[in-house]
């Protein structure tokens, strides 16, 4: 693995630095027509089609979205990981059925692309979705008479099925 700007690790800080600008034509020209975007809750985005309605209804919801790269390496044959910090805050129109609460968060995510002629072909983030969930208050936070509610419903689902099922 070498951090030596490659081919491949300049098209991935050439989307980030258009993901800063909110620049989605910018974002989609590092792409390949055919390329394919994983992201955690969304699933598999084709770059062409679906990645630019997502990026305006993103920008839209949270629009101070920044991304900082942490961390890039590249294996020099066209793979790329890098650790990155996104931020936003919750201020704008509605996200996934969600509606903004003014919540800030950061999510720290692992990003791996694949980039053929220059172009992204494939990307997969995974990041900590029930941390950004709790961070939204989505989800209780840890530790707290909610969570520990929800934990106890569920336990007694999980009971109820068992003894329905003839099992105890």
């Amino acid at each position: 693995m070498t951090s030596v700007d490659s081919p491949a690790i300049a098209v991935v800080k050439r989307l980030y630095e258009a993901y800063n600008r909110h620049d989605i034509d910018g974002v989609l020209a590092c792409w390949h027509d055919d390329g394919v975007e994983f992201l955690p809750l969304k699933g598999e985005m084709r770059a062409r089609t679906e990645l630019g309605p997502h990026l305006r209804s993103f920008y839209g919801a949270f629009p101070d979205a920044r991304t900082r790269i942490d961390s890039i390496v590249s294996d020099g044959a066209g793979r790329v990981a890098v650790q990155v910090t996104l931020t936003g805050t919750f201020t704008g129109g509605k996200f996934n059925g969600l509606s903004a609460n003014g919540r800030p968060w950061s999510a720290r995510m692992a990003e791996f692309f694949t980039v053929e002629n220059g172009l992204i072909t494939r990307m997969d983030a995974y990041m900590d979705s029930m941390d950004l969930a709790q961070q939204l208050q989505l989800l209780p936070p840890p530790g707290g008479i909610v969570e520990k509610i929800m934990t106890g419903a569920f336990n007694f689902k999980v009971a109820v099925s068992r003894r329905l099922a003839g099992k105890r």
